[in-house]
């Protein structure tokens, strides 16, 4: 069984894209072939992440014009909207039909232990512990949502999947299934509030697809913080930050050092640290410290 790992390198998310394949090599010696789909990234950048570990460049499938309708923007404009839909190339890049599974990674993960078990399941997600109170669309109440809805004998979902982080195997990256997601993308794409990943929260409810709540491969970890949830974090593969909460930042930034990643990493703390200060409670400063003590030592 041959598989592989993917990962969008947005240049605003080099950073995290290069402490993310440091911790691969670092915790997951074996790991299987990496394949990086590069925005906005030079030569020069693209050969710092090549110096971490050996990966594989997806650079002229950005530029294929087969592909560049699923670059439109939706709502949100603060990331390149390449970065939105680029994970698609999965279901649509020839590259991948030589994997049997493909993992899809999100650039601020921190890989602890060995990966190997994520590549059991035709496709594993887990429960998203962001956004499931907003649900994927804009307004739930809209009658035009409904209709469409009820149309295509879909329901709203009870539960949201993180679609951050997710394997898929060969069964699921047909030519079909990629149609599927371009038709809930066109049909929907006026309601939806978080672009692919409601895209892909729609695809998974109308495939029927499991939604894990393990927090194992998709260790979130600011809410799973606020939420005390911090007696599992012995039993997770991956760390999965979010770049945009501060608090998530600084403890970025000690992976960052620990793991060799020594560039700016002080200037970044000085800067990040009265936040934390401020946002991190005696209790939550012990969590902390819980996670370098089981994953850092």
């Amino acid at each position: 069984m041959k598989n592989c790992i993917f990962l969008i390198a947005d240049l605003k998310f080099y950073r995290q894209i290069s402490i993310c394949l440091r911790s691969i090599v670092k915790n997951y010696p074996h790991h299987p072939d990496i394949i990086i789909c590069p925005m906005d990234m030079n030569e020069e950048q693209k050969s710092s992440l090549s110096a971490i570990c050996p990966c594989i460049f997806l650079d002229s499938e950005l530029s294929s014009a087969d592909f560049w309708p699923l670059m439109e923007s939706l709502s949100n404009k603060t990331i390149n909207p390449l970065s939105f839909w680029s994970r698609f190339l999965i279901w649509k890049s020839p590259l991948f039909s030589n994997y049997d599974y493909v993992l899809y990674l999100d650039s601020d993960t921190v890989i602890i232990k060995p990966l190997d078990d994520i590549f059991e399941q035709d496709f594993y997600i887990e429960k998203d512990l962001y956004n499931w109170d907003n649900g994927i669309f804009f307004d739930t109440d809209d009658n035009q949502l409904k209709n469409l809805l009820i149309h295509d004998g879909l329901e709203l979902p009870k539960v949201i999947a993180n679609a951050w982080v997710f394997c898929v195997s060969r069964q699921f990256r047909t030519g079909d299934e990629f149609n599927d997601l371009l038709a809930i993308k066109n049909t929907y794409k006026n309601f939806i509030r978080y672009a692919d990943q409601s895209v892909l929260n729609l695809w998974i409810l109308k495939k029927n697809i499991k939604i894990y709540s393990k927090n194992v491969f998709n260790f979130q970890y600011a809410p799973l913080l606020r939420k005390n949830y911090f007696s599992d974090i012995a039993l997770a593969h991956i760390i999965h930050f979010n770049w945009l909460n501060v608090t998530d930042r600084i403890i970025l930034m000690y992976f960052y050092f620990l793991l060799g990643s020594t560039s700016g990493t002080f200037l970044h703390m000085l800067i990040y640290c009265p936040f934390f200060l401020k946002s991190f409670t005696v209790k939550a400063i012990k969590y902390v410290y819980k996670t370098l003590k089981y994953h850092l030592h």
